[in-house]
């Protein structure tokens, strides 16, 4: 319907002659030759002046009711808008529908992707616990070797651990229910934080720390340790030769925070889905075992507190992942 002139109320249609003029046409598509239109048009009562509408069809089905009022127009005029609109409508569902049709294959192709990822790397560990339990049943055992198996069995269990809490911050994520809670920081805490949480897999690894302290940023430390945790691991996992970098700043948007490794590098195509829920990388993906969960979980962990996270080769190799995430800044004198 025509919007109202100079910001002027909507005028208001009864429901009861809108629901007769749907009744209306409902019915069997008649054209008049006289008019050159099709029938249905009525003319209704409303708070303002009276207005005449015509149905919005697809096919021969009415689907809605457009209402014009003002200046009149021709019914050949009205019915040519009405069809225009009922293409407009028939376009926003046809996407919707294929939208929805697109998003559920790729649930189900995420589904598959997990149940086989996770599978796999379940029964490793469970049979790696198994086989260590059932050593340390054997009184005949070797103490030093009983301390191995025993060591063998709390790695995996860790192993474990890890790949049910990943799972659960993939639930959060995706229900959106990871909410920040910030409060004062300084870039070298975060980093900090994230390797006594990857100690495990960063064991043996020469990791180089260029962190600030004379700056605090507010973040959720929280969320930021944690998403730094993953590219440490992923750096740990796939760089296996040469130290991993840590560089952690602050700049006049918040908090930078960059890990760079020797590796093989990335393959160009593959930039833009490194982030996706069990994507791996084509290199890697039936060399070493691994979920796909890491970098996904921390894009979103990222993304709960305003930030971003991208990748981006290195020369001559290597590849480095970058963290930004926008906060308030004030020096540590000042907080003191």
């Amino acid at each position: 319907m025509d919007g109202p002139p100079g910001g002027a109320a909507a005028p208001v249609i009864d429901t009861a002659d809108l629901n007769r003029a749907f009744a209306s046409a409902a019915g069997a598509v008649e054209f008049d030759a006289r008019t050159r239109a099709y029938g249905g048009h009525r003319e209704i009562a409303s708070s303002a002046a009276p207005l005449v509408v015509v149905p919005v069809r697809i096919g021969t089905r009415a689907i809605a009711l457009l209402a014009t009022g003002g200046r009149r127009l021709e019914p050949g005029t009205r019915d040519a808008i009405a069809g225009i609109v009922a293409i407009a409508l028939e376009r926003s569902q046809f996407l919707e529908e294929r939208r929805g049709a697109e998003l559920s294959q790729q649930r189900a192709e995420l589904s598959s992707a997990l149940l086989a990822s996770l599978s796999h790397d379940l029964r490793t560990p469970l049979t790696a616990i198994r086989t260590a339990i059932s050593n340390l049943d054997s009184a005949a055992l070797p103490e030093d070797q009983r301390r191995g198996q025993a060591h063998v069995a709390a790695i995996e269990l860790e192993r474990l651990t890890r790949l049910f809490d990943e799972i659960l911050d993939m639930a959060r994520i995706d229900a959106g229910t990871v909410r920040p809670r910030r409060s004062w920081t300084t870039p070298a805490e975060v980093v900090e934080a994230a390797i006594n949480h990857s100690a495990t897999a960063l064991a043996g690894r020469d990791v180089r720390v260029d962190a600030g302290d004379e700056e605090a940023v507010e973040i959720d430390p929280r969320l930021a340790s944690s998403a730094l945790s993953h590219l440490l691991e992923n750096a740990a996992r796939y760089a296996s030769d040469g130290p991993i970098e840590v560089r952690a700043w602050t700049d006049a948007e918040g908090l930078r925070v960059e890990v760079r490794d020797r590796g093989p590098g990335l393959q160009p195509h593959e930039l833009e889905r490194l982030f996706e829920p069990f994507y791996r990388g084509e290199l890697f993906r039936s060399q070493m075992p691994g979920t796909g969960m890491g970098l996904a979980i921390t894009r979103g962990l990222v993304a709960a507190d305003g930030g971003r996270v991208w990748a981006e080769n290195l020369q001559p190799r290597g590849a480095a992942f970058t963290i930004a995430l926008p906060a308030r800044i004030r020096a540590i004198a000042a907080a003191e």
